[in-house]
């Protein structure tokens, strides 16, 4: 059996809802995805991934649908195989469990884990009413030749509190050693309880599938078990760097070759600008500093750390207005630190004198485990910025 090529497209979230500039940001997204499916006819895919949000919301516009199956169908020779997740899960107004998917495409009808099994001699059967192609086969149908199993569930509501990686008798696939074994799920890896699908590491490997292709995570993430493709198109300062799709192939002897592809049609970086040395703390010179040392031709977030003198005020209010329009979209955070006396301060007749005495207290009593220093440290240097009202 030749190698299997395949891509991982998860979380595109197609028909945001974005605060500002929707249309715009929504019409990024189609291109993103249009990228990724000329991917897929340029690097000759077999099997499209879909391990969940492909829409961010379980009734997306009718317009949407249709474009999305317009660009499946358009995909000759790629099973297209879709697992619901958080974001669009299996209900009775899903898009997925109307029966007018296109015949390539096979999408997880419950939450029960089950398997498709691709080969020579299998046909396939569109399950009634829920959109949903699933495969059957009859004793003289069994191929000579090892074939492919996907295995995957779909959420059916917004939460999945249980682990979807098991069926309705609560059992992990036993896997045949014969086929090609991929997983498509939903949710979050590593961790033992979780709102959005607990996926164990430990059952991954106990399972022993040649691929794990997940979606929930926002950022890409390759392990020994798994794979997470990361979000489509960044949509905020949350979803920061590269974002884009995992294309690879699995060979016959069960090894995976993989290469994450960006597709950075808006792309979010968070710099860091330490003003420590500087000594000009007004609007223009920071603004003029930051230009400098920035991309402007990216999303930024403009991080200031550093140490800075206690009479200083840094106007980020006023940077902010400053920097907008020199940037896609720009982000101003203050995470400076003040230089201060604090006994100096303690011995004050005010307000700010007597927080600063309460803790100098809390931070004696840390000797005896009652506090974390750095938490008290942490909390006066808050503390002193908001009486400088530079919070």
């Amino acid at each position: 059996m030749k190698n299997v090529s395949f891509m991982i497209l998860a979380d595109a979230h197609l028909d945001s809802d974005f605060a500002r500039d929707c249309h715009l940001r929504r019409e990024e997204q189609r291109k993103a995805f249009d990228k990724a499916m000329s991917m897929v006819a340029e690097y000759d895919i077999e099997y499209l991934l879909i391990p969940g949000d492909l829409f961010d919301e379980r009734s997306p516009g009718k317009v949407t649908v249709d474009y999305v199956k317009k660009a499946f169908a358009a995909l000759k020779g790629t099973k297209v195989i879709i697992a619901g997740g958080n974001h669009d899960p299996i209900t009775t107004d899903s898009p997925y469990a109307d029966g007018d998917w296109p015949h390539n495409v096979y999408i997880f009808p419950s939450k029960n884990i089950s398997m498709m099994e691709f080969g020579d001699k299998y046909r396939t059967r569109r399950a009634e009413g829920r959109g949903a192609s699933l495969l059957f086969r009859s004793e003289e149908e069994i191929p000579q030749k090892k074939g492919v199993r996907v295995y995957g569930a779909s959420f059916e509501g917004h939460f999945a509190r249980e682990t979807l990686l098991s069926d309705e008798r609560g059992e992990i696939p036993a896997l045949s050693p014969s086929y090609i074994n991929i997983l498509v799920l939903h949710g979050e890896a590593d961790v033992s309880r979780s709102m959005y699908n607990p996926i164990s590491k430990d059952v991954l490997r106990e399972c022993g599938f040649d691929l794990c292709a997940l979606g929930h995570v926002h950022s890409y993430k390759k392990t020994d078990d798994y794979i997470y493709s990361g979000v489509l198109c960044s949509r905020g300062f949350d979803e920061l760097g590269d974002c884009g799709v995992v294309v690879g192939e699995i060979t016959d002897e069960g090894r995976v070759l993989t290469e994450f592809i960006p597709i950075n049609i808006r792309k979010y970086v968070a710099e860091e600008i330490d003003v420590s040395e500087e000594t000009d703390f007004s609007v223009d010179a920071l603004s003029e500093l930051i230009l400098s040392k920035t991309d402007k031709e990216l999303c930024t977030k403009v991080i200031l750390k550093g140490i800075v003198p206690l009479q200083e005020k840094i106007d980020v209010e006023g940077l902010q207005m400053r920097l907008t329009g020199k940037y896609p979209q720009v982000k101003v955070v203050d995470n400076t630190s003040v230089e201060a006396d604090w006994r100096l301060i303690s011995e004050e007749n005010s307000l700010r004198g007597i927080f600063v005495r309460k803790m100098l207290e809390k931070l004696r009593d840390t000797e005896d485990g009652k506090y974390s220093t750095k938490n008290i440290q942490d909390a006066m240097k808050i503390g002193i910025k908001a009486f400088g009202g530079k919070l």
